[in-house]
């Protein structure tokens, strides 16, 4: 049986430019499985959100690695990972188009699809969910950007107040090059659509928590007059930049 290692690397080559965002590299018997199919996805996304690498019932697709270029959906390399007696299998692997992210469904669907010529990969199930769990567990390589756009999110996603406020929460991030102005990624609801980006400034002299704790309330007290514009797919404006937010 082979062996699985997860490792979450920064410092790869995305579009021709080096980028400080994490990726998870899969490593079978010290090699990496998928070399030369892409880039790995974010820890987030390929270890947290769904458990895409932990075989389910009924078996799954799972999209390992995506396009170079960083956009899943220009290319994923996926396979079907499945469990039984005491074995996970990765088999019939396939390179997939217009798909955008490792659980997305189209990957059980073969068309825009092509076979890739790799023998099916076996592990022992107790030691390749042992590594799993490891791998999740370990948050070594998230720098403080990554740490308060995580906790942020937490903050801010599943709040029943954005039905409240007629929007939809999709993501935060921190903006520009210091740690104290997060952006954050609405979609509006009802007669009015479209994308909203806001920018909040953090208030200074405050610990991380209660940092958090106050961006969060200021964006979830939805005055949307008040919040500053990033972005606004209803009414396009000029670029606007981080030391914009007041």
């Amino acid at each position: 049986m082979s062996r699985l290692e997860i490792r979450v690397v920064t410092g790869r080559t995305v579009a021709r430019e080096t980028s400080d965002a994490p990726v998870v590299v899969l490593l079978v018997d010290g090699v990496e499985v998928l070399e030369g199919r892409g880039n790995g996805f974010g820890p987030e996304t390929l270890l947290h959100k769904g458990d895409p690498l932990l075989p389910a019932e009924p078996p799954r697709r799972v999209g390992l690695y995506k396009c170079g270029c960083g956009d899943a959906g220009c290319g994923i390399t996926g396979c079907l990972i499945s469990e039984s007696d005491g074995v996970v299998r990765w088999s019939g692997f396939r390179a997939f188009v217009g798909r955008h992210g490792p659980l997305d469904p189209a990957l059980e669907d073969d068309v825009d699809s092509q076979p890739i010529d790799r023998e099916d990969l076996v592990f022992d199930a107790a030691k390749y969910r042992a590594e799993v769990a490891r791998a999740k567990a370990d948050r070594t390589w998230e720098t403080r950007r990554h740490r308060l756009g995580r906790l942020l999110k937490g903050r801010l996603e599943h709040q029943k107040r954005w039905d409240e406020l007629r929007f939809e929460f999709v993501s935060v991030w921190v903006w520009g090059d210091d740690a104290d102005v997060f952006a954050v990624a609405l979609n509006r609801k009802g007669a009015e659509r479209g994308q909203l980006v806001v920018g909040v400034r953090a208030p200074k002299g405050l610990d991380d928590d209660a940092m958090l704790d106050a961006v969060a309330a200021k964006v979830l007290a939805g005055d949307e007059r008040s919040w500053f514009v990033i972005y606004d797919q209803e009414r396009p404006s000029l670029a606007a930049r981080p030391e914009d937010v007041p």
